[in-house]
């Protein structure tokens, strides 16, 4: 699994008092063409629901292109959409404070060797 986390500023700043969201990326089928299924939270927004990212070549791209993926399609709202394109701007409502850095950390957590007792 993939755990990465989106924090506000330079990546020496990271710190959970500027997380602005992370995201899960787990496998849902692997195989060199796996599926991928993928939770984003949003801090002040809240959890997106879960999606999946089929038949992607497994170690063909980087870590970045999948997490990018995984992230357009958190970030969607229509939720009968499934495409993998970023969604559009939306300038109404509530004004957020503006970050002039944002830094993104992947951990690569390893499947347990055994099960616990």
């Amino acid at each position: 699994m993939l755990k990465v986390s989106i924090h506000a500023g330079p990546s020496e700043a990271v710190s959970r008092f500027n997380l602005l969201g992370w995201l899960d990326i787990g496998y849902e089928k692997l195989a060199p063409v796996a599926d991928y299924k993928t939770f984003l939270f949003q801090s002040g927004v809240g959890a997106s629901l879960p999606t999946s990212i089929y038949a992607y070549p497994r170690w063909s791209a980087s870590l970045w292109d999948l997490t990018a993926r995984a992230i357009a399609l958190g970030l969607r709202t229509e939720l009968d959409c499934l495409t993998e394109e970023v969604p559009t701007v939306q300038r109404e409502g509530k004004a957020f404070a503006f970050a002039k850095q944002i830094c993104a950390l992947i951990e690569h957590v390893p499947p347990s060797i055994s099960a616990p007792s």
